[in-house]
């Protein structure tokens, strides 16, 4: 089976924070997806999107952007529209197949209508206080019809509910969820996003292979030089399945 499976550029943020030479550490190891973190609104600026160009994204057969969730909102404001015309501007470039939020930043939710691009929502971990089970991002999700759903793994398991979450997505025939899943995220959790091949929570993989048919984003925070271990040891489970 044939699995599309890269890297946020995130994963490297220690010994590499250019997110261009983390697009290329990625493109280099025959990744044929990838996430941009711009997790931080500090990292998303007019100067790094301008060294971004098309042959950054040669290789990649599905590309998402993670937009800025710690320390904003979004509202109907000029920040907002300043976050939304740079991620326009790395559209501009390369076509993004996806923008992931955190939906506990969404002051206005029906200002991503504005964006005119495919956006996700995010199920979030135990240090939120809302939007962290199915029950509770629902009612977000039929509020926003044309809505798509990112599956983090990694927070499903820091509150316990990995199994809760996979019979929400797989279960339930014509679930929200299910029908709207664009991609999952995957990390080892022992308190953070921890690498797969140290945690060795291989389940955690054996689980995302059910899912298939969507693209897997590696967020397992590594080193430069444990990053191709990390991409082996998702590739050796996958390949069981």
């Amino acid at each position: 089976m044939n699995f599309r499976v890269g890297f946020s550029t995130g994963c490297l943020y220690q010994d590499v924070p250019n997110i261009k030479d983390a697009l290329r550490v990625i493109r280099n190891l025959g990744c044929n997806a990838v996430e941009l973190n711009f997790i931080k609104a500090k990292d998303l600026t007019l100067e790094t999107v301008k060294t971004l160009d098309p042959d950054d994204f040669e290789g990649f057969d599905y590309v998402s952007l993670h937009a800025p969730s710690s320390g904003v909102v979004y509202e109907m404001s000029k920040p907002t529209d300043e976050i939304f015309l740079k991620i326009h501007l790395v559209n501009d470039i390369r076509k993004l197949d996806n923008v992931v939020f955190h939906p506990d930043t969404l002051v206005h939710p029906d200002i991503l209508l504005r964006l005119g691009i495919n956006y996700s929502l995010e199920n979030m971990d135990k240090r939120k206080k809302d939007r962290r089970y199915p029950q509770e991002l629902l009612p977000l999700m039929l509020c926003l019809s044309n809505a798509g759903f990112v599956f983090d793994i990694n927070h499903a398991l820091s509150i316990d509910r990995v199994n809760l979450w996979m019979r929400y997505i797989n279960e339930n025939a014509g679930s929200t969820f299910g029908e709207r899943l664009r991609h999952v995220h995957l990390s080892g959790y022992q308190g953070y996003h921890d690498p797969l091949f140290k945690t060795g929570q291989r389940n955690l993989v054996e689980e995302v292979a059910k899912l298939s048919h969507v693209p897997i984003i590696i967020e397992s925070v590594v080193g430069l030089n444990e990053i191709e271990r990390e991409f082996q040891y998702v590739l050796d489970v996958l390949a069981e399945k």
